[in-house]
Protein backbone atom coordinates (compact mmCIF):
# COMPACT_ATOMS: atom_id res chain seq x y z
CA UNK A 1 0.00 0.00 0.00
CA UNK A 2 1.68 2.93 -1.36
CA UNK A 3 -0.27 5.74 -3.37
CA UNK A 4 3.32 6.44 -5.01
CA UNK A 5 3.66 3.23 -6.73
CA UNK A 6 -0.34 3.56 -7.59
CA UNK A 7 0.76 6.46 -10.23
CA UNK A 8 4.36 5.90 -10.82
CA UNK A 9 4.81 2.67 -13.61
CA UNK A 10 8.42 3.44 -13.30
CA UNK A 11 8.81 2.55 -9.53
CA UNK A 12 6.51 -0.32 -9.65
CA UNK A 13 8.73 -1.77 -12.39
CA UNK A 14 11.86 -1.42 -10.12
CA UNK A 15 10.00 -2.64 -7.39
CA UNK A 16 8.66 -5.83 -9.11
CA UNK A 17 12.25 -6.54 -10.92
CA UNK A 18 13.84 -6.31 -7.47
CA UNK A 19 11.02 -8.92 -5.90
CA UNK A 20 11.82 -11.13 -8.95
CA UNK A 21 15.46 -11.07 -8.10
CA UNK A 22 14.50 -12.80 -4.69
CA UNK A 23 13.77 -16.88 -5.33
CA UNK A 24 10.87 -18.74 -4.01
CA UNK A 25 11.38 -21.02 -1.32
CA UNK A 26 10.57 -24.80 -2.54
CA UNK A 27 10.06 -27.93 -0.23
CA UNK A 28 9.26 -31.12 0.08
CA UNK A 29 6.88 -32.56 2.71
CA UNK A 30 6.29 -35.93 3.65
CA UNK A 31 3.27 -36.23 5.84
CA UNK A 32 1.99 -39.42 7.13
CA UNK A 33 -1.29 -40.50 9.42
CA UNK A 34 -3.27 -43.42 10.49
CA UNK A 35 -7.12 -43.50 11.66
CA UNK A 36 -7.60 -44.92 15.54
CA UNK A 37 -11.00 -45.99 16.52
CA UNK A 38 -11.07 -44.24 20.52
CA UNK A 39 -14.28 -44.75 23.01
CA UNK A 40 -15.07 -41.75 25.08
CA UNK A 41 -15.33 -41.89 28.54
CA UNK A 42 -18.35 -40.12 29.18
CA UNK A 43 -20.65 -41.91 26.32
CA UNK A 44 -18.96 -44.65 25.36
CA UNK A 45 -19.60 -44.19 21.79
CA UNK A 46 -16.58 -44.55 19.49
CA UNK A 47 -15.06 -42.20 16.63
CA UNK A 48 -12.28 -42.36 14.39
CA UNK A 49 -9.55 -40.30 14.80
CA UNK A 50 -6.80 -39.01 12.88
CA UNK A 51 -3.24 -39.76 14.37
CA UNK A 52 -0.14 -37.46 12.89
CA UNK A 53 2.96 -40.00 12.41
CA UNK A 54 5.47 -37.97 11.09
CA UNK A 55 5.45 -34.20 8.98
CA UNK A 56 8.73 -33.40 7.76
CA UNK A 57 10.10 -30.80 5.19
CA UNK A 58 13.04 -30.48 3.30
CA UNK A 59 13.93 -27.01 1.60
CA UNK A 60 14.70 -27.39 -2.21
CA UNK A 61 16.12 -23.18 -2.19
CA UNK A 62 20.01 -24.57 -2.26
CA UNK A 63 19.21 -26.54 -5.03
CA UNK A 64 18.44 -23.37 -6.95
CA UNK A 65 21.76 -21.14 -6.57
CA UNK A 66 24.06 -22.46 -8.91
CA UNK A 67 27.90 -21.91 -7.75
CA UNK A 68 29.36 -18.88 -8.58
CA UNK A 69 31.34 -18.36 -11.68
CA UNK A 70 29.19 -20.76 -14.03
CA UNK A 71 26.97 -19.15 -17.22
CA UNK A 72 23.45 -20.25 -15.32
CA UNK A 73 20.69 -16.81 -15.39
CA UNK A 74 18.76 -17.61 -12.63
CA UNK A 75 15.63 -16.73 -13.52
CA UNK A 76 13.70 -14.47 -16.16
CA UNK A 77 10.69 -12.34 -15.82
CA UNK A 78 8.23 -13.41 -17.78
CA UNK A 79 4.68 -11.79 -18.90
CA UNK A 80 1.68 -13.50 -20.16
CA UNK A 81 0.93 -15.06 -23.57
CA UNK A 82 -1.88 -13.01 -25.59
CA UNK A 83 -3.41 -16.80 -26.12
CA UNK A 84 -3.25 -17.52 -21.98
CA UNK A 85 -6.10 -17.20 -20.03
CA UNK A 86 -5.44 -14.57 -17.22
CA UNK A 87 -6.58 -11.82 -14.66
CA UNK A 88 -5.30 -8.45 -17.37
CA UNK A 89 -7.12 -5.80 -14.95
CA UNK A 90 -10.13 -7.95 -14.72
CA UNK A 91 -11.74 -10.29 -12.10
CA UNK A 92 -11.92 -13.87 -14.29
CA UNK A 93 -9.19 -15.09 -16.12
CA UNK A 94 -9.17 -14.14 -19.77
CA UNK A 95 -7.34 -14.46 -22.81
CA UNK A 96 -5.92 -10.89 -24.94
CA UNK A 97 -8.88 -8.40 -26.13
CA UNK A 98 -9.04 -9.95 -29.34
CA UNK A 99 -7.17 -13.00 -30.13
CA UNK A 100 -8.09 -14.98 -31.90
CA UNK A 101 -6.70 -17.98 -33.12
CA UNK A 102 -6.07 -17.70 -36.29
CA UNK A 103 -2.59 -16.95 -37.77
CA UNK A 104 -3.38 -13.51 -38.96
CA UNK A 105 -3.91 -12.34 -35.58
CA UNK A 106 -1.31 -14.00 -34.16
CA UNK A 107 1.24 -12.05 -35.57
CA UNK A 108 -0.36 -8.66 -35.48
CA UNK A 109 -1.20 -8.75 -31.65
CA UNK A 110 2.12 -8.26 -29.51
CA UNK A 111 2.39 -9.77 -26.46
CA UNK A 112 2.52 -6.57 -23.70
CA UNK A 113 6.05 -6.12 -21.82
CA UNK A 114 6.89 -6.31 -18.38
CA UNK A 115 6.71 -2.19 -18.95
CA UNK A 116 3.42 -1.81 -20.64
CA UNK A 117 1.60 -3.63 -17.79
CA UNK A 118 2.74 -1.29 -15.25
CA UNK A 119 1.52 1.52 -17.31
CA UNK A 120 -1.74 -0.37 -17.49
CA UNK A 121 -2.15 -0.80 -13.56
CA UNK A 122 -1.10 2.84 -12.85
CA UNK A 123 -3.58 4.02 -15.42
CA UNK A 124 -6.32 2.31 -14.08
CA UNK A 125 -8.86 4.11 -12.35
CA UNK A 126 -10.23 1.09 -10.64
CA UNK A 127 -11.42 1.51 -7.48
CA UNK A 128 -9.70 -1.61 -5.78
CA UNK A 129 -6.89 -3.26 -7.64
CA UNK A 130 -4.26 -5.54 -7.71
CA UNK A 131 -0.71 -5.91 -8.80
CA UNK A 132 1.00 -9.70 -8.80
CA UNK A 133 4.11 -11.08 -9.48
CA UNK A 134 4.51 -14.54 -9.10
CA UNK A 135 7.48 -17.07 -8.77
CA UNK A 136 7.58 -20.32 -10.55
CA UNK A 137 9.84 -23.06 -10.60
CA UNK A 138 9.82 -24.88 -13.71
CA UNK A 139 12.54 -28.17 -14.59
CA UNK A 140 11.91 -29.97 -11.48
CA UNK A 141 10.81 -33.47 -11.98
CA UNK A 142 8.11 -33.85 -8.98
CA UNK A 143 6.98 -36.95 -10.16
CA UNK A 144 10.12 -38.42 -10.39
CA UNK A 145 11.31 -37.28 -6.71
CA UNK A 146 7.66 -38.66 -5.11
CA UNK A 147 8.29 -42.24 -6.86
CA UNK A 148 11.76 -42.05 -5.22
CA UNK A 149 10.04 -41.17 -1.58
CA UNK A 150 7.75 -43.80 -2.15
CA UNK A 151 9.76 -46.38 -2.33
CA UNK A 152 11.90 -45.28 0.35
CA UNK A 153 8.93 -45.10 2.64
CA UNK A 154 7.69 -48.29 1.59
CA UNK A 155 11.23 -49.98 2.81
CA UNK A 156 10.49 -48.58 6.42
CA UNK A 157 6.94 -50.88 6.47
CA UNK A 158 5.06 -48.20 7.07
CA UNK A 159 1.45 -48.68 6.94
CA UNK A 160 -0.24 -45.29 7.46
CA UNK A 161 -1.00 -43.01 4.72
CA UNK A 162 1.31 -41.16 3.11
CA UNK A 163 1.05 -37.49 1.49
CA UNK A 164 3.51 -36.10 -0.40
CA UNK A 165 3.25 -32.10 -1.24
CA UNK A 166 5.78 -29.46 -3.04
CA UNK A 167 4.11 -26.16 -1.22
CA UNK A 168 6.22 -22.74 -2.12
CA UNK A 169 6.86 -20.18 0.45
CA UNK A 170 7.31 -16.61 -0.68
CA UNK A 171 5.37 -17.47 -4.13
CA UNK A 172 3.62 -14.15 -4.36
CA UNK A 173 4.00 -10.56 -4.04
CA UNK A 174 1.31 -8.39 -4.60
CA UNK A 175 0.35 -4.46 -4.56
CA UNK A 176 -2.71 -3.29 -3.50
CA UNK A 177 -3.55 0.70 -4.26
CA UNK A 178 -4.05 2.44 -1.66
CA UNK A 179 -7.28 3.73 -0.27
CA UNK A 180 -9.31 3.39 2.23
CA UNK A 181 -10.73 -0.39 1.43
CA UNK A 182 -7.60 -1.97 1.21
CA UNK A 183 -6.24 -0.39 4.80
CA UNK A 184 -9.09 -1.82 6.20
CA UNK A 185 -8.73 -5.18 4.86
CA UNK A 186 -5.35 -4.98 6.56
CA UNK A 187 -6.40 -3.79 10.18
CA UNK A 188 -6.70 -7.12 12.40
CA UNK A 189 -9.69 -5.64 14.80
CA UNK A 190 -11.44 -5.12 11.48
CA UNK A 191 -10.71 -8.55 10.18
CA UNK A 192 -12.04 -9.94 13.72
CA UNK A 193 -15.26 -8.26 13.57
CA UNK A 194 -15.90 -9.54 10.33
CA UNK A 195 -15.10 -12.78 10.64
CA UNK A 196 -17.06 -13.30 14.22
CA UNK A 197 -20.03 -11.47 12.85
CA UNK A 198 -20.13 -13.37 10.00
CA UNK A 199 -20.19 -10.09 7.77
CA UNK A 200 -17.37 -11.73 5.70
CA UNK A 201 -19.89 -13.87 3.86
CA UNK A 202 -21.65 -10.16 2.61
CA UNK A 203 -18.41 -8.59 2.14
CA UNK A 204 -16.18 -11.16 -0.11
CA UNK A 205 -18.48 -11.35 -2.99
CA UNK A 206 -18.81 -7.63 -3.64
CA UNK A 207 -14.38 -7.12 -2.47
CA UNK A 208 -14.04 -10.12 -5.36
CA UNK A 209 -15.84 -8.84 -7.94
CA UNK A 210 -15.00 -5.33 -7.10
CA UNK A 211 -11.39 -6.13 -7.01
CA UNK A 212 -9.32 -5.75 -10.70
CA UNK A 213 -6.12 -8.10 -10.89
CA UNK A 214 -3.47 -8.39 -12.72
CA UNK A 215 -2.10 -11.39 -12.84
CA UNK A 216 0.60 -11.15 -15.84
CA UNK A 217 4.37 -10.87 -14.71
CA UNK A 218 5.78 -13.65 -13.30
CA UNK A 219 9.88 -14.57 -12.03
CA UNK A 220 10.43 -17.89 -13.35
CA UNK A 221 12.91 -20.01 -11.82
CA UNK A 222 14.76 -23.01 -13.57
CA UNK A 223 16.00 -26.05 -11.84
CA UNK A 224 17.07 -27.58 -14.94
CA UNK A 225 17.09 -27.03 -18.88
CA UNK A 226 17.28 -28.31 -21.85
CA UNK A 227 19.39 -27.54 -24.92
CA UNK A 228 19.41 -28.10 -28.48
CA UNK A 229 20.60 -31.06 -28.28
CA UNK A 230 17.80 -32.52 -25.85
CA UNK A 231 20.17 -32.80 -23.24
CA UNK A 232 19.23 -31.37 -19.54
CA UNK A 233 21.65 -29.42 -17.43
CA UNK A 234 21.07 -28.43 -13.63
CA UNK A 235 21.39 -25.33 -11.51
CA UNK A 236 23.33 -27.36 -9.55
CA UNK A 237 22.25 -30.85 -9.14
CA UNK A 238 19.80 -33.65 -10.11
CA UNK A 239 16.48 -34.92 -8.46
CA UNK A 240 18.32 -38.29 -8.06
CA UNK A 241 20.92 -36.63 -6.63
CA UNK A 242 19.12 -34.43 -4.07
CA UNK A 243 16.98 -37.50 -3.20
CA UNK A 244 20.65 -39.79 -2.92
CA UNK A 245 22.23 -37.37 -0.18
CA UNK A 246 18.78 -36.71 1.90
CA UNK A 247 17.65 -40.50 1.44
CA UNK A 248 19.14 -41.33 4.83
CA UNK A 249 17.72 -38.61 6.84
CA UNK A 250 14.72 -39.23 5.40
CA UNK A 251 14.16 -42.78 6.40
CA UNK A 252 15.74 -41.90 10.04
CA UNK A 253 12.91 -39.22 10.64
CA UNK A 254 10.28 -41.86 9.49
CA UNK A 255 11.64 -43.91 11.93
CA UNK A 256 11.84 -41.27 14.85
CA UNK A 257 8.09 -40.04 13.69
CA UNK A 258 9.79 -36.81 13.07
CA UNK A 259 7.96 -33.41 12.74
CA UNK A 260 10.55 -30.11 11.70
CA UNK A 261 12.06 -29.26 8.77
CA UNK A 262 15.42 -31.34 7.69
CA UNK A 263 18.56 -29.63 8.14
CA UNK A 264 22.53 -30.30 7.61
CA UNK A 265 22.92 -31.80 11.02
CA UNK A 266 20.85 -34.46 9.88
CA UNK A 267 22.89 -35.47 7.30
CA UNK A 268 25.65 -36.44 9.76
Amino acid sequence: LDSRIDHDPSLLEKLVRNWAAKPPRPFVRLYGQHTERKTKERDGRSENTNVTDFDIKLDLTPYLHPPTGTRWENYELCTVENDEKAKRGSVFRKRAPGYSSSYKNLTLLSTPTITEWCHMYCASHAELKVFQLKRKIIGFDKDRFKKHIERLVSKTNYRGHLRIEFPIQNEVTEVWNDCKMNHWRQTKWIYAVFYITMLWILAWPYLFLRTKKYETVSSVWHYSRLDWQGKRSYATISEDQVFNIWSKAISRAVLSRRQGCLDQEDLL
